[in-house]
């Protein structure tokens, strides 16, 4: 299982513990991103990765963030922004996690952490979708 909240593994590539495009990190993401993660929700609005902190069902915008920002693929990338728009923002920014089928039930209004990440990923998409760091592994 992997855990929507940071650090988390999908997110290793974003803090220069790997590289993006490590075989067994691509694997992991893969199975994380997916039904075999119990923690991994999908329903008719969005999916995405949530948390045993919230309620089923709930997916974290920060982990769909994460998910554009350790992206190596555009259509990963354009997927998850995909995913966060039908989040629905609200009134005063992204929420600490959104229901997959009703973006209307939500837990905390306004969380500042994805705000403040979903700039940085904006600003990476506007400079050009920037490579992560690559990672020198020393044996």
């Amino acid at each position: 299982m992997d855990d929507a909240n940071l650090p988390n593994l999908i997110s290793l590539p974003y803090y220069g513990f790997l590289d993006a495009e490590d075989a067994l990190y691509l694997k992991t993401r893969a199975r994380i991103l997916s039904r075999k993660n119990p923690f991994y929700f999908s329903g008719t609005r969005l999916s995405g990765v949530g948390s045993p902190h919230t309620p089923k069902d709930m997916v974290w915008p920060l982990a769909l963030i994460v998910q554009a920002i350790t992206s190596t693929l555009q259509t990963d990338f354009d997927s998850s922004i995909s995913n966060l728009i039908s989040s629905d923002f609200g009134i005063t920014g992204l929420h600490e996690s959104v229901n997959v089928d009703d973006p209307s039930k939500f837990t905390r209004s306004d969380f500042g952490w994805p705000n403040a990440m979903f700039l940085e990923m904006a600003l990476n998409r506007w400079n050009g979708f920037p490579p992560l760091p690559k990672v020198s592994v020393e044996k």
